[in-house]
């Protein structure tokens, strides 16, 4: 794998980014709420990646962030009143901040990073985050840019400072227009 920075704002290119993402990559990415390290779902060994840079304990599960409502659905199970739930949070709330948890589905990934049984799903509308998805194919593994049981990066300062000792050099797009937190260039 290819290690490097892309700047954000000179050349971002959602393609580069996806590619090096499905390479095995662990990129510092923006969302609605605050700055975030994600990876490919699919790969437990990436996922063991991220989690090093985190330092962040395995029992504690990622998030799959995704593009859409059905997107989200897919990788639940859900009674038909859970359905009916479902469709209308995500139908008010996404895509937006909303965190929604629910019994995991065939689909969902199944390895130490992600829990067994419920899985955590978000739709935000970041749209640098939206783009890389689009670019991907599909949903994302985040968690915050934080180290474990520290403050979220609020500072560029403090981003940089994540970004430089623990090695996240993938990319790293600008907020989208919605987005309040901090460039990270």
């Amino acid at each position: 794998m290819t290690t490097g920075m892309i700047k954000a704002g000179i050349t971002y290119n959602p393609a580069t980014a996806a590619r090096r993402l499905k390479e095995g990559g662990v990129a510092l990415l923006p969302t609605d709420t605050n700055y975030a390290l994600g990876c490919v779902h699919w790969e437990e060994a990436v996922c063991a990646r991220l989690y090093a840079i985190k330092q962040r304990p395995p029992e504690k599960p990622l998030t799959l962030f995704v593009r859409n409502a059905a997107e989200g659905r897919a990788y639940a199970d859900l009674s038909p009143e859970e359905e009916t739930l479902f469709k209308n949070l995500a139908g008010r709330f996404w895509p937006g901040p909303l965190n929604l948890i629910v019994r995991s589905g065939p689909r969902a990934p199944r390895h130490k990073y992600f829990d067994a049984n419920s899985i955590s799903l978000v739709c935000n509308r970041n749209k640098a985050l939206i783009d890389l998805l689009d670019a991907v194919g599909g949903p994302l593994a985040l968690t915050s840019a934080n180290i474990d049981g520290l403050c979220r990066p609020a500072s560029r300062r403090s981003c940089s400072a994540t970004r430089s000792r623990y090695s996240c050099r993938q990319w790293t797009p600008a907020p989208g227009p919605r987005s309040p937190a901090p460039s990270c260039r």
